[in-house]
């Protein structure tokens, strides 16, 4: 019997209820979680080890965070405001030019500027000898973190949360490239970036083709699967 398993599964289910049994809502669920990890991991009590099972846990919920936290963006946000009718077209002059996916991107670009600086400063002091590699690190956002705060303080719904969302997705899908094309050219077999090349190619123009997915899939699991405490 794997008891790191058991144990990591326990932990997980029992914070939350501990945070809401003693209404402790000034710390999120997430970090909760992730600072019990941290006593029963290596650098606190090393209650638990690293297996297999737990290896393979830990990368399916990277992908079905990453899969989810796609789910949860608002794809109304890329259309064009619509500008049939007067009304429409009046609306569309008052709102905000800066949309989301602006806000989102500038924002992660200046990050991605002040990560380079802050590696090429920690080199100069002699704190991380590699500047690509610290670069990438410090232009790495924690989506898991974010996603679940939002999700908590129910502002994904609006256009606030959506530019922290976008900006967190940002920050944590060019990082992973970042590393992936990192590890390929330290370790000297540059042919697998044409494979990611086209992977990522092929992903985005399968979001373009079917974007509309997204929209019919939450709907259907809103009506199933996903039932609202409130209506009982």
């Amino acid at each position: 019997m794997n008891l790191s398993l058991v144990i990591v599964t326990f932990a997980a289910f029992l914070t939350p209820m501990l945070l809401a049994r003693f209404q402790l809502t000034f710390i999120p669920t997430t970090v909760a979680e992730i600072f019990v990890g941290i006593l029963l991991g290596k650098s606190g009590f090393n209650i638990i080890e690293t297996t297999a099972e737990l290896s393979t846990i830990s990368t399916l919920g990277v992908v079905l965070l990453l899969f989810l936290s796609g789910m949860e963006i608002d794809f109304s946000l890329f259309k064009k405001p619509d500008t049939s009718t007067p009304l429409a077209a009046r609306q569309a002059e008052n709102a905000s030019k800066e949309t989301p996916l602006k806000v989102a991107s500038l924002a992660y670009g200046a990050t991605i500027v002040c990560s380079v600086v802050l590696a090429v400063l920690f080199n100069l002091f002699g704190f991380f000898s590699d500047i690509q590699l610290a670069a990438i690190l410090f232009g790495t956002v924690a989506l898991g973190i974010v996603i679940s705060v939002l999700k908590e303080n129910e502002v994904l719904g609006q256009a606030y949360g959506q530019t922290l969302l976008l900006f967190a997705v940002l920050g944590e899908v060019f990082p992973l490239l970042g590393l992936t094309v990192y590890s390929s050219l330290k370790s000297g077999d540059s042919s697998t970036l044409w494979l990611i090349s086209l992977i990522f190619l092929v992903a985005v123009l399968l979001l373009l083709r079917f974007r509309n997915f997204f929209t019919v899939f939450k709907k259907y699991t809103k009506s199933t699967t996903q039932l609202d405490l409130n209506d009982f």
